[in-house]
């Protein structure tokens, strides 16, 4: 083929600018990790927050201590959390750091010991008040014939004693024996009716008068201990140390049953009845709380009554649609 036929092209360079003016970011700083109790926030599990506001957000504000006084209602703000001041002193600094918020949990193969939770040194057993858990009941006083309900208005925990109650009706005073033979006793009427309990422990009584309106310096929650901390000899003083306390009280669900009676019944006017029983029975005992940390979770959202019986309707029966139920555990989220 002739030289003709071809096409030289000379050699040459290609000049391509690269724009490297935009850098890379720098990889993450892990920081340290803190392990500790925290006011809220997800649980035994590592979080890494990058900003002291992040913290905030998501584990809550340190607690300094030595705060509240309805330990059992509010929370325990007593000690304080040592893992959220360290965290707020790295952050001050630093851009980084990972949590892990601890909660009771235990292992499958717990002993009673290792469990977690708590329950009352002592329980109830027939014949003998050992300690456990007490539960007054009230409902209205009404003539003979009249049907009404009550409702279980509060709970005592006793480590070793009892919870009695007092109360007068015909002018004669009643005394409430434990167990089986329960004495009905009655509330004062007026302006806020009143009950009279007497807690018995190893070395002494506590008596007082009570009502269920918060705004009377007789309200329930005021006369009685309530921070079950105090009775923990570990951490509390002799002369500090309680036999008792006063964990749950039903303050709504007593208005509720009250109105909602017929005739409708008025709490604070209106002459009531109740009677205090040891929370116990062959299966179960309401002092053990012995339970580890779990997700809150809502009661079932169920389906429409498809039956033809018209003359009753069975929520349990019914087909179970839904529940929701949090991705984490403890009682910040079931509060909140």
């Amino acid at each position: 083929m002739a030289a003709s036929s071809y096409r030289f092209v000379s050699p040459g360079v290609q000049v391509q600018e690269i724009d490297n003016s935009i850098r890379t970011s720098d990889s993450a700083q892990t920081g340290p990790t803190v392990i500790g109790r925290f006011e809220k926030g997800p649980v035994m599990r590592p979080v890494y927050v990058n900003s002291f506001s992040q913290f905030l957000q998501t584990f809550g504000n340190p607690i300094p201590g030595n705060n509240g006084t309805d330990v059992w209602r509010d929370g325990n703000y007593l000690a304080p959390t040592y893992a959220a001041y360290a965290a707020q002193a790295w952050l001050r600094n630093n851009p980084a750091l990972n949590v892990i918020r601890l909660v009771g949990v235990q292992h499958t193969n717990a002993t009673d010991a290792g469990k977690a939770g708590w329950t009352t040194d002592n329980g109830y057993t027939a014949n003998s008040a050992g300690g456990g858990a007490y539960g007054l009941f009230v409902y209205p006083s009404a003539s003979a014939g009249t049907a009404v309900t009550g409702t279980l208005a509060a709970i005592w925990y006793v480590q070793s004693g009892s919870v009695q109650l007092k109360g007068f009706t015909a002018g004669s005073p009643l005394s409430l024996n434990q167990g089986t033979n329960l004495v009905v006793a009655s509330a004062v009427g007026g302006s806020n009716s009143e009950f009279q309990a007497i807690i018995t422990f190893p070395g002494g009584t506590y008596t007082s008068n009570f009502n269920f309106d918060k705004d009377s310096d007789k309200y329930i929650r005021k006369v009685f201990n309530t921070n079950p901390v105090l009775t923990n000899s570990d951490v509390t003083t002799s002369e500090n140390l309680e036999h008792y306390w006063l964990g749950e009280t039903f303050e709504r669900s007593l208005l509720e049953t009250f109105s909602t009676q017929t005739p409708s019944y008025n709490l604070g006017s209106a002459n009531c009845y109740g009677f205090i029983s040891a929370l116990t029975n062959n299966t179960q005992d309401l002092r053990n709380h012995r339970i580890p940390a779990r997700a809150a979770k809502t009661g079932y959202v169920i389906g429409q009554d498809l039956t033809t019986n018209t003359g009753s309707y069975v929520a349990s029966s019914q087909h179970k649609l839904f529940r929701i139920a949090t991705l984490d555990s403890v009682e910040h989220e079931q509060r909140n």
